[in-house]
Protein backbone atom coordinates (compact mmCIF):
# COMPACT_ATOMS: atom_id res chain seq x y z
CA UNK A 1 0.00 0.00 0.00
CA UNK A 2 2.89 2.35 0.77
CA UNK A 3 4.41 1.68 -2.66
CA UNK A 4 1.08 2.28 -4.36
CA UNK A 5 0.72 5.61 -2.56
CA UNK A 6 4.20 6.61 -3.71
CA UNK A 7 3.45 5.56 -7.29
CA UNK A 8 0.18 7.50 -7.23
CA UNK A 9 2.06 10.57 -5.98
CA UNK A 10 4.55 10.25 -8.87
CA UNK A 11 1.73 10.21 -11.41
CA UNK A 12 0.00 13.15 -9.73
CA UNK A 13 3.17 15.24 -9.99
CA UNK A 14 3.52 14.18 -13.60
CA UNK A 15 -0.07 15.13 -14.41
CA UNK A 16 0.56 18.55 -12.84
CA UNK A 17 3.64 19.05 -15.04
CA UNK A 18 6.04 19.08 -12.09
CA UNK A 19 8.83 16.90 -13.50
CA UNK A 20 11.37 17.61 -10.76
CA UNK A 21 8.94 16.65 -7.98
CA UNK A 22 7.98 13.52 -9.94
CA UNK A 23 11.66 12.64 -10.30
CA UNK A 24 12.33 13.02 -6.56
CA UNK A 25 9.24 10.97 -5.69
CA UNK A 26 10.29 8.30 -8.19
CA UNK A 27 13.78 8.08 -6.70
CA UNK A 28 12.22 7.63 -3.28
CA UNK A 29 9.94 4.89 -4.61
CA UNK A 30 12.69 2.81 -6.24
CA UNK A 31 14.77 3.01 -3.08
CA UNK A 32 11.99 1.28 -1.16
CA UNK A 33 10.85 -0.92 -4.08
CA UNK A 34 13.90 -1.60 -6.32
CA UNK A 35 11.93 -4.11 -8.43
CA UNK A 36 9.21 -1.64 -9.43
CA UNK A 37 9.82 -1.76 -13.20
CA UNK A 38 7.26 0.94 -14.16
CA UNK A 39 8.88 3.38 -11.74
CA UNK A 40 12.33 2.76 -13.22
CA UNK A 41 10.89 3.22 -16.71
CA UNK A 42 9.24 6.47 -15.70
CA UNK A 43 12.43 7.69 -14.04
CA UNK A 44 14.30 6.99 -17.28
CA UNK A 45 11.71 9.02 -19.17
CA UNK A 46 12.09 11.99 -16.81
CA UNK A 47 15.89 11.86 -16.95
CA UNK A 48 15.66 11.81 -20.75
CA UNK A 49 13.45 14.90 -20.72
CA UNK A 50 16.02 16.61 -18.49
CA UNK A 51 18.84 15.60 -20.88
CA UNK A 52 20.59 13.34 -18.36
CA UNK A 53 21.93 10.55 -20.57
CA UNK A 54 23.79 8.55 -17.92
CA UNK A 55 21.00 8.69 -15.35
CA UNK A 56 18.44 7.65 -17.95
CA UNK A 57 20.66 4.78 -19.09
CA UNK A 58 21.07 3.59 -15.49
CA UNK A 59 17.31 3.69 -14.91
CA UNK A 60 16.63 1.67 -18.06
CA UNK A 61 19.09 -1.05 -17.05
CA UNK A 62 17.46 -1.17 -13.60
CA UNK A 63 14.04 -1.53 -15.23
CA UNK A 64 15.40 -4.47 -17.24
CA UNK A 65 16.77 -6.08 -14.08
CA UNK A 66 13.39 -5.61 -12.35
CA UNK A 67 11.54 -7.21 -15.27
CA UNK A 68 13.90 -10.18 -15.24
CA UNK A 69 13.67 -10.66 -11.47
CA UNK A 70 9.92 -10.25 -11.14
CA UNK A 71 8.76 -11.68 -14.46
CA UNK A 72 6.76 -8.49 -15.19
CA UNK A 73 6.38 -9.49 -18.83
CA UNK A 74 3.68 -6.91 -19.54
CA UNK A 75 6.50 -4.32 -19.54
CA UNK A 76 8.88 -6.35 -21.67
CA UNK A 77 8.62 -4.56 -25.04
CA UNK A 78 8.67 -1.13 -23.36
CA UNK A 79 11.93 -1.96 -21.63
CA UNK A 80 13.60 -3.61 -24.64
CA UNK A 81 12.75 -0.60 -26.80
CA UNK A 82 14.53 1.71 -24.35
CA UNK A 83 17.48 -0.67 -24.06
CA UNK A 84 17.95 -0.45 -27.81
CA UNK A 85 18.13 3.35 -27.48
CA UNK A 86 21.26 2.81 -25.37
CA UNK A 87 22.80 0.10 -27.61
CA UNK A 88 22.14 -2.56 -24.97
CA UNK A 89 21.55 -5.26 -27.57
CA UNK A 90 22.91 -8.10 -25.44
CA UNK A 91 20.42 -7.27 -22.69
CA UNK A 92 17.60 -7.18 -25.26
CA UNK A 93 18.50 -10.65 -26.49
CA UNK A 94 18.79 -12.02 -22.97
CA UNK A 95 15.48 -10.55 -21.78
CA UNK A 96 13.42 -11.76 -24.73
CA UNK A 97 14.97 -15.19 -25.19
CA UNK A 98 14.71 -15.92 -21.43
CA UNK A 99 11.00 -14.99 -21.33
CA UNK A 100 8.21 -17.56 -21.43
CA UNK A 101 7.09 -17.42 -25.06
CA UNK A 102 3.80 -19.14 -24.19
CA UNK A 103 2.86 -16.32 -21.80
CA UNK A 104 -0.12 -14.26 -22.94
CA UNK A 105 1.87 -11.08 -22.27
CA UNK A 106 4.70 -12.23 -24.52
CA UNK A 107 2.33 -13.45 -27.25
CA UNK A 108 0.51 -10.12 -27.23
CA UNK A 109 3.80 -8.27 -27.78
CA UNK A 110 5.43 -10.88 -30.03
CA UNK A 111 5.54 -8.82 -33.27
CA UNK A 112 7.29 -5.97 -31.47
CA UNK A 113 9.58 -8.29 -29.52
CA UNK A 114 10.58 -10.12 -32.71
CA UNK A 115 11.40 -6.77 -34.30
CA UNK A 116 13.52 -5.86 -31.29
CA UNK A 117 15.43 -9.14 -31.61
CA UNK A 118 16.17 -8.24 -35.24
CA UNK A 119 17.37 -4.78 -34.21
CA UNK A 120 19.57 -6.51 -31.62
CA UNK A 121 21.12 -8.55 -34.44
CA UNK A 122 19.51 -11.93 -33.70
CA UNK A 123 17.51 -12.70 -36.82
CA UNK A 124 17.35 -16.42 -36.07
CA UNK A 125 15.73 -15.83 -32.67
CA UNK A 126 13.34 -13.28 -34.19
CA UNK A 127 12.13 -15.85 -36.69
CA UNK A 128 11.79 -18.52 -34.00
CA UNK A 129 9.65 -16.20 -31.91
CA UNK A 130 7.37 -15.48 -34.88
CA UNK A 131 7.00 -19.20 -35.54
CA UNK A 132 6.36 -19.96 -31.87
CA UNK A 133 3.72 -17.24 -31.50
CA UNK A 134 1.86 -17.85 -34.75
CA UNK A 135 -0.18 -20.94 -33.64
CA UNK A 136 -1.43 -19.12 -30.54
CA UNK A 137 -2.66 -15.93 -32.25
CA UNK A 138 -5.13 -14.87 -34.88
CA UNK A 139 -3.42 -14.55 -38.28
CA UNK A 140 -1.21 -11.47 -38.01
CA UNK A 141 0.55 -10.00 -41.06
CA UNK A 142 3.18 -8.43 -38.83
CA UNK A 143 4.44 -11.81 -37.60
CA UNK A 144 4.65 -13.17 -41.13
CA UNK A 145 6.37 -10.01 -42.32
CA UNK A 146 9.01 -9.97 -39.61
CA UNK A 147 9.69 -13.66 -40.22
CA UNK A 148 10.22 -12.71 -43.87
CA UNK A 149 12.67 -9.94 -43.00
CA UNK A 150 14.59 -12.30 -40.72
CA UNK A 151 14.76 -14.96 -43.45
CA UNK A 152 15.95 -12.35 -45.95
CA UNK A 153 18.68 -11.18 -43.59
CA UNK A 154 19.77 -14.78 -43.09
CA UNK A 155 20.07 -15.26 -46.85
CA UNK A 156 17.07 -17.58 -47.21
CA UNK A 157 15.48 -15.93 -50.22
CA UNK A 158 12.67 -18.44 -50.90
CA UNK A 159 11.57 -18.48 -47.26
CA UNK A 160 11.54 -14.67 -47.23
CA UNK A 161 9.37 -14.50 -50.36
CA UNK A 162 6.92 -17.05 -48.95
CA UNK A 163 6.63 -15.14 -45.66
CA UNK A 164 5.99 -11.81 -47.43
CA UNK A 165 3.30 -13.52 -49.50
CA UNK A 166 1.71 -14.90 -46.31
CA UNK A 167 1.55 -11.40 -44.88
CA UNK A 168 -0.21 -10.13 -48.00
CA UNK A 169 -2.54 -13.13 -47.92
CA UNK A 170 -3.60 -12.18 -44.39
CA UNK A 171 -3.99 -8.49 -45.26
CA UNK A 172 -3.88 -7.55 -48.97
CA UNK A 173 -3.32 -3.90 -48.01
CA UNK A 174 -0.33 -4.59 -45.72
CA UNK A 175 2.00 -2.15 -47.42
CA UNK A 176 5.40 -3.09 -45.88
CA UNK A 177 5.16 -6.60 -47.35
CA UNK A 178 4.43 -5.25 -50.86
CA UNK A 179 7.43 -2.95 -50.60
CA UNK A 180 9.85 -5.54 -49.20
CA UNK A 181 8.76 -8.19 -51.71
CA UNK A 182 9.28 -5.83 -54.66
CA UNK A 183 12.80 -4.96 -53.52
CA UNK A 184 13.64 -8.49 -52.46
CA UNK A 185 12.59 -10.27 -55.64
CA UNK A 186 10.73 -8.12 -58.20
CA UNK A 187 8.36 -9.99 -60.53
CA UNK A 188 7.39 -7.28 -63.01
CA UNK A 189 3.78 -6.63 -63.92
CA UNK A 190 2.26 -9.70 -62.27
CA UNK A 191 1.96 -8.05 -58.86
CA UNK A 192 1.04 -4.57 -60.10
CA UNK A 193 -2.79 -4.96 -60.00
CA UNK A 194 -2.87 -6.01 -56.35
CA UNK A 195 -0.48 -3.22 -55.34
CA UNK A 196 -2.59 -0.66 -57.22
CA UNK A 197 -5.68 -2.01 -55.44
CA UNK A 198 -3.92 -1.44 -52.10
CA UNK A 199 -3.06 2.12 -53.22
CA UNK A 200 -6.76 2.75 -53.73
CA UNK A 201 -7.47 1.66 -50.16
CA UNK A 202 -4.59 3.51 -48.45
CA UNK A 203 -4.51 6.93 -50.12
CA UNK A 204 -4.87 8.86 -46.86
CA UNK A 205 -1.97 7.07 -45.16
CA UNK A 206 1.31 8.73 -46.19
CA UNK A 207 3.49 5.93 -44.77
CA UNK A 208 1.54 3.19 -46.57
CA UNK A 209 1.46 5.24 -49.77
CA UNK A 210 5.24 5.57 -49.70
CA UNK A 211 5.60 1.79 -49.33
CA UNK A 212 3.17 1.05 -52.15
CA UNK A 213 4.46 3.68 -54.58
CA UNK A 214 8.04 2.48 -54.13
CA UNK A 215 6.84 -1.10 -54.69
CA UNK A 216 5.14 -0.04 -57.93
CA UNK A 217 8.27 1.82 -58.99
CA UNK A 218 10.39 -1.29 -58.49
CA UNK A 219 7.98 -3.68 -60.23
CA UNK A 220 7.56 -1.38 -63.25
CA UNK A 221 11.29 -0.83 -63.50
CA UNK A 222 11.83 -4.58 -63.51
CA UNK A 223 9.38 -4.79 -66.44
CA UNK A 224 11.35 -2.09 -68.31
CA UNK A 225 8.60 0.55 -68.05
CA UNK A 226 10.88 3.37 -66.93
CA UNK A 227 8.49 6.27 -67.55
CA UNK A 228 5.74 4.68 -65.44
CA UNK A 229 8.32 3.62 -62.88
CA UNK A 230 9.49 7.23 -62.51
CA UNK A 231 5.92 8.43 -61.99
CA UNK A 232 5.52 6.05 -59.06
CA UNK A 233 8.97 6.88 -57.70
CA UNK A 234 8.16 10.61 -57.71
CA UNK A 235 4.84 9.91 -55.95
CA UNK A 236 6.59 7.71 -53.42
CA UNK A 237 9.21 10.36 -52.64
CA UNK A 238 6.45 12.94 -52.18
CA UNK A 239 4.65 10.58 -49.80
CA UNK A 240 7.88 10.01 -47.86
CA UNK A 241 8.38 13.78 -47.54
CA UNK A 242 4.78 14.11 -46.33
CA UNK A 243 5.32 11.34 -43.79
CA UNK A 244 8.43 13.03 -42.44
CA UNK A 245 6.74 16.42 -42.34
CA UNK A 246 3.97 14.89 -40.23
CA UNK A 247 6.57 13.49 -37.81
CA UNK A 248 8.44 16.79 -37.61
CA UNK A 249 11.52 15.68 -39.55
CA UNK A 250 12.90 18.14 -42.08
CA UNK A 251 14.64 17.23 -45.35
CA UNK A 252 18.13 18.40 -44.24
CA UNK A 253 20.37 18.81 -47.25
CA UNK A 254 23.86 20.23 -46.70
CA UNK A 255 25.12 19.80 -43.14
CA UNK A 256 27.55 22.23 -41.60
CA UNK A 257 31.16 21.85 -42.73
CA UNK A 258 33.84 22.14 -40.08
CA UNK A 259 37.60 22.26 -39.79
CA UNK A 260 39.32 18.90 -39.37
CA UNK A 261 42.49 18.88 -37.28
CA UNK A 262 45.39 16.95 -38.74
CA UNK A 263 46.19 13.61 -37.10
CA UNK A 264 49.58 11.99 -37.53
CA UNK A 265 49.85 8.72 -39.49
CA UNK A 266 49.52 5.52 -37.46
CA UNK A 267 52.61 3.95 -35.95
CA UNK A 268 51.19 0.41 -35.97
CA UNK A 269 50.92 -1.27 -39.34
CA UNK A 270 47.91 -3.52 -38.60
CA UNK A 271 44.56 -1.97 -37.80
CA UNK A 272 42.86 -2.82 -34.53
CA UNK A 273 39.47 -1.55 -35.70
CA UNK A 274 38.02 -0.84 -39.13
CA UNK A 275 35.25 1.67 -39.84
CA UNK A 276 33.44 1.65 -43.20
CA UNK A 277 31.57 4.88 -43.94
CA UNK A 278 30.00 6.72 -46.85
CA UNK A 279 26.62 7.64 -48.19
CA UNK A 280 24.01 4.87 -47.95
CA UNK A 281 23.63 2.71 -51.06
CA UNK A 282 27.16 3.58 -52.17
CA UNK A 283 28.69 0.10 -51.83
CA UNK A 284 29.47 0.07 -48.11
CA UNK A 285 27.87 -3.35 -47.59
CA UNK A 286 29.77 -4.83 -50.56
CA UNK A 287 33.06 -3.57 -49.12
CA UNK A 288 32.13 -4.77 -45.63
CA UNK A 289 31.55 -8.29 -46.92
CA UNK A 290 34.82 -8.29 -48.86
CA UNK A 291 36.79 -7.23 -45.79
CA UNK A 292 34.65 -9.52 -43.62
CA UNK A 293 35.75 -12.53 -45.66
CA UNK A 294 39.26 -12.16 -44.23
CA UNK A 295 40.05 -14.71 -41.51
CA UNK A 296 41.34 -12.01 -39.14
CA UNK A 297 38.22 -9.86 -39.39
CA UNK A 298 34.69 -9.92 -37.97
CA UNK A 299 32.06 -7.75 -39.70
CA UNK A 300 29.76 -6.54 -36.92
CA UNK A 301 27.29 -4.58 -39.08
CA UNK A 302 26.03 -1.07 -38.43
CA UNK A 303 26.92 -0.41 -34.80
CA UNK A 304 25.66 2.61 -32.89
CA UNK A 305 28.45 2.14 -30.38
CA UNK A 306 30.57 5.20 -31.20
CA UNK A 307 27.59 7.54 -31.04
CA UNK A 308 26.43 5.90 -27.81
CA UNK A 309 29.90 6.24 -26.30
CA UNK A 310 29.97 9.93 -27.26
CA UNK A 311 26.56 10.50 -25.63
CA UNK A 312 27.76 8.68 -22.52
CA UNK A 313 31.01 10.64 -22.34
CA UNK A 314 29.24 13.99 -22.78
CA UNK A 315 26.20 12.96 -20.67
CA UNK A 316 23.89 14.32 -23.36
CA UNK A 317 21.37 13.03 -25.87
CA UNK A 318 22.95 13.95 -29.19
CA UNK A 319 21.17 13.74 -32.55
CA UNK A 320 22.33 10.95 -34.86
CA UNK A 321 24.53 11.82 -36.62
CA UNK A 322 25.83 14.75 -34.63
CA UNK A 323 28.26 17.53 -35.50
CA UNK A 324 28.84 18.04 -31.78
CA UNK A 325 32.53 17.69 -31.02
CA UNK A 326 33.74 16.33 -27.73
CA UNK A 327 36.14 18.51 -25.72
CA UNK A 328 39.74 18.07 -26.95
CA UNK A 329 41.18 17.20 -23.55
CA UNK A 330 43.12 13.91 -23.61
CA UNK A 331 41.10 12.60 -20.65
CA UNK A 332 37.82 13.00 -22.58
CA UNK A 333 39.25 11.23 -25.62
CA UNK A 334 40.56 8.43 -23.42
CA UNK A 335 37.13 7.95 -21.83
CA UNK A 336 35.46 7.92 -25.25
CA UNK A 337 37.95 5.37 -26.59
CA UNK A 338 37.58 3.10 -23.55
CA UNK A 339 33.78 3.04 -23.86
CA UNK A 340 33.87 2.34 -27.59
CA UNK A 341 36.49 -0.40 -27.29
CA UNK A 342 34.47 -2.07 -24.54
CA UNK A 343 31.38 -2.06 -26.77
CA UNK A 344 33.26 -3.27 -29.84
CA UNK A 345 34.94 -6.04 -27.87
CA UNK A 346 31.55 -7.71 -27.43
CA UNK A 347 31.71 -8.42 -31.19
CA UNK A 348 35.37 -9.47 -31.28
CA UNK A 349 34.87 -13.19 -31.95
CA UNK A 350 38.14 -15.07 -31.28
CA UNK A 351 40.00 -11.77 -31.00
CA UNK A 352 39.30 -10.80 -34.61
CA UNK A 353 39.39 -7.19 -35.84
CA UNK A 354 35.92 -5.64 -35.69
CA UNK A 355 34.48 -3.86 -38.73
CA UNK A 356 31.88 -1.19 -37.86
CA UNK A 357 29.85 -0.21 -40.92
CA UNK A 358 27.61 2.60 -39.68
CA UNK A 359 27.35 5.41 -42.29
CA UNK A 360 26.68 7.92 -39.49
CA UNK A 361 30.29 7.48 -38.31
CA UNK A 362 31.39 9.52 -41.35
CA UNK A 363 30.90 12.75 -39.39
CA UNK A 364 33.00 11.34 -36.57
CA UNK A 365 36.00 10.40 -38.74
CA UNK A 366 38.30 13.05 -37.23
CA UNK A 367 37.22 12.20 -33.72
CA UNK A 368 37.61 8.47 -34.36
CA UNK A 369 41.16 9.00 -35.65
CA UNK A 370 42.11 11.02 -32.58
CA UNK A 371 40.47 8.78 -29.98
CA UNK A 372 41.29 5.41 -31.58
CA UNK A 373 44.80 5.43 -33.10
CA UNK A 374 44.41 1.76 -34.04
CA UNK A 375 41.40 2.53 -36.28
CA UNK A 376 41.37 2.68 -40.08
CA UNK A 377 38.49 4.38 -41.89
CA UNK A 378 37.39 3.26 -45.36
CA UNK A 379 35.08 5.72 -47.11
CA UNK A 380 33.06 4.74 -50.17
CA UNK A 381 32.65 7.35 -52.88
CA UNK A 382 30.23 6.66 -55.71
CA UNK A 383 29.75 8.87 -58.77
CA UNK A 384 27.33 11.71 -57.92
CA UNK A 385 24.48 10.78 -60.29
CA UNK A 386 24.47 7.10 -59.38
CA UNK A 387 24.94 7.85 -55.67
CA UNK A 388 22.01 10.25 -55.54
CA UNK A 389 19.75 8.10 -57.70
CA UNK A 390 20.50 5.06 -55.54
CA UNK A 391 19.43 7.11 -52.50
CA UNK A 392 16.30 8.45 -54.20
CA UNK A 393 15.14 4.98 -55.27
CA UNK A 394 15.46 3.52 -51.76
CA UNK A 395 12.74 3.97 -49.16
CA UNK A 396 14.69 4.02 -45.90
CA UNK A 397 13.28 2.75 -42.64
CA UNK A 398 11.75 5.34 -40.33
CA UNK A 399 13.00 8.88 -40.83
CA UNK A 400 16.55 7.92 -41.82
CA UNK A 401 18.25 10.04 -44.50
CA UNK A 402 15.47 12.61 -44.96
CA UNK A 403 17.50 14.48 -47.59
CA UNK A 404 17.10 11.56 -50.00
CA UNK A 405 13.56 12.31 -51.23
CA UNK A 406 14.27 15.60 -53.03
CA UNK A 407 16.66 16.25 -55.93
CA UNK A 408 17.74 19.60 -54.47
CA UNK A 409 18.63 18.29 -51.03
CA UNK A 410 20.25 15.21 -52.57
CA UNK A 411 22.61 17.39 -54.60
CA UNK A 412 23.44 19.63 -51.64
CA UNK A 413 24.05 16.69 -49.35
CA UNK A 414 26.36 14.99 -51.85
CA UNK A 415 28.30 18.22 -52.33
CA UNK A 416 28.75 18.55 -48.55
CA UNK A 417 29.75 14.88 -48.26
CA UNK A 418 32.40 15.19 -50.97
CA UNK A 419 33.87 18.33 -49.41
CA UNK A 420 34.12 16.66 -46.01
CA UNK A 421 35.52 13.46 -47.51
CA UNK A 422 38.31 15.44 -49.19
CA UNK A 423 39.05 17.25 -45.93
CA UNK A 424 39.27 13.97 -44.00
CA UNK A 425 41.54 12.48 -46.66
CA UNK A 426 44.03 15.34 -46.27
CA UNK A 427 43.84 15.62 -42.47
CA UNK A 428 43.96 11.89 -41.64
CA UNK A 429 46.86 10.40 -43.65
CA UNK A 430 47.22 6.66 -43.26
CA UNK A 431 43.97 6.51 -41.34
CA UNK A 432 41.33 7.51 -43.90
CA UNK A 433 41.10 5.95 -47.38
CA UNK A 434 38.62 6.77 -50.15
CA UNK A 435 37.39 3.72 -52.04
CA UNK A 436 35.83 4.54 -55.41
CA UNK A 437 32.76 2.36 -55.97
CA UNK A 438 33.24 2.10 -59.72
CA UNK A 439 36.80 0.81 -59.24
CA UNK A 440 35.64 -1.61 -56.56
CA UNK A 441 33.05 -3.32 -58.77
CA UNK A 442 35.23 -3.19 -61.92
CA UNK A 443 38.11 -5.09 -60.27
CA UNK A 444 37.09 -6.32 -56.82
CA UNK A 445 40.23 -8.40 -56.31
CA UNK A 446 42.58 -5.50 -56.96
CA UNK A 447 40.58 -3.25 -54.63
CA UNK A 448 40.45 -5.97 -51.97
CA UNK A 449 44.24 -6.13 -52.06
CA UNK A 450 44.54 -2.33 -51.73
CA UNK A 451 42.01 -2.05 -48.92
CA UNK A 452 43.38 -4.96 -46.91
CA UNK A 453 46.90 -3.59 -47.41
CA UNK A 454 45.77 -0.21 -46.06
CA UNK A 455 44.46 -2.04 -42.98
CA UNK A 456 47.78 -3.85 -42.57
CA UNK A 457 46.29 -7.20 -43.53
CA UNK A 458 47.57 -9.48 -46.25
CA UNK A 459 45.22 -10.41 -49.07
CA UNK A 460 43.57 -13.83 -48.73
CA UNK A 461 42.40 -15.72 -51.79
CA UNK A 462 38.69 -15.27 -52.47
CA UNK A 463 38.03 -12.28 -50.19
CA UNK A 464 36.24 -10.54 -53.06
CA UNK A 465 33.82 -13.50 -53.48
CA UNK A 466 31.05 -11.98 -51.38
CA UNK A 467 28.53 -14.56 -52.61
CA UNK A 468 30.39 -17.05 -50.39
CA UNK A 469 29.83 -14.90 -47.30
CA UNK A 470 26.89 -16.44 -45.41
CA UNK A 471 26.84 -13.92 -42.55
CA UNK A 472 23.48 -12.22 -41.87
CA UNK A 473 23.00 -8.73 -43.30
CA UNK A 474 20.17 -6.37 -42.40
CA UNK A 475 20.83 -3.31 -44.57
CA UNK A 476 18.78 -2.14 -47.56
CA UNK A 477 21.00 -4.27 -49.82
CA UNK A 478 20.34 -7.49 -47.87
CA UNK A 479 18.98 -9.28 -50.94
CA UNK A 480 21.47 -7.95 -53.51
CA UNK A 481 24.70 -8.75 -51.64
CA UNK A 482 24.02 -12.47 -51.86
CA UNK A 483 25.19 -12.16 -55.48
CA UNK A 484 28.76 -11.86 -56.75
CA UNK A 485 30.14 -8.33 -57.15
CA UNK A 486 28.78 -6.87 -60.40
CA UNK A 487 28.76 -3.60 -62.36
CA UNK A 488 25.02 -3.39 -63.06
CA UNK A 489 24.66 -0.40 -60.75
CA UNK A 490 27.15 1.72 -62.70
CA UNK A 491 25.20 4.17 -64.85
CA UNK A 492 21.82 2.94 -63.53
CA UNK A 493 20.60 6.55 -63.41
CA UNK A 494 20.88 6.87 -67.20
CA UNK A 495 17.58 5.03 -67.73
CA UNK A 496 15.97 8.03 -66.01
CA UNK A 497 18.19 10.73 -67.53
CA UNK A 498 15.33 13.02 -68.73
CA UNK A 499 13.79 13.04 -65.25
CA UNK A 500 17.12 13.57 -63.49
CA UNK A 501 18.19 16.53 -65.61
CA UNK A 502 17.52 19.00 -62.73
CA UNK A 503 19.90 16.97 -60.57
CA UNK A 504 22.62 17.14 -63.22
CA UNK A 505 22.12 20.88 -63.57
CA UNK A 506 22.36 21.38 -59.81
CA UNK A 507 25.65 19.48 -59.74
CA UNK A 508 26.99 21.80 -62.46
CA UNK A 509 25.97 24.82 -60.37
CA UNK A 510 27.64 23.37 -57.28
CA UNK A 511 30.80 22.41 -59.17
CA UNK A 512 30.60 18.75 -58.14
CA UNK A 513 33.21 16.61 -59.87
CA UNK A 514 31.72 13.48 -61.54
Amino acid sequence: MHVERQWRRVREYDAAGNSEAARIACLSLVQSAPDHAPAWEYLAQIETQLGHYRASHFAVTQAATAVMRTGALARLSHVTMRLLDFDEWLAVRELITAADWTSKDVLRQSPVLAQHLMLAGDDAAARRLCQAAQPHLQPDPRLAYIAGLASRNLGEADAAEAAFERAIGIDPDFSPAHWSLAYHRPAGLGRVPRIEAAVGHRRTDASAMADLCYALYRENEHAGRFGIAWTWLARGAAAARSRMHASGVGPRGRAGTFHVDRVEPPTEREAGLVFIVGLPRSGTTVLERIVGNHSRVYAAGELNSFHTALCQQMDAFLPLPSTTRTPPEPRALEQLATMYRRAAQRHAVDGRIVVDKNPANFLYAGLIARALPEARILCLRRGPMDACFSNLRELFEGDAYPYSYSLDTLAEHYDWFDHMRSAFEVALPGRFMTVQYESLVADPRAMAERVLGFCGLGYEEGCERIERNAAPVSTASASQVREAVHTRGVGAWEAYAPFLEPLQQRFVELGVVP
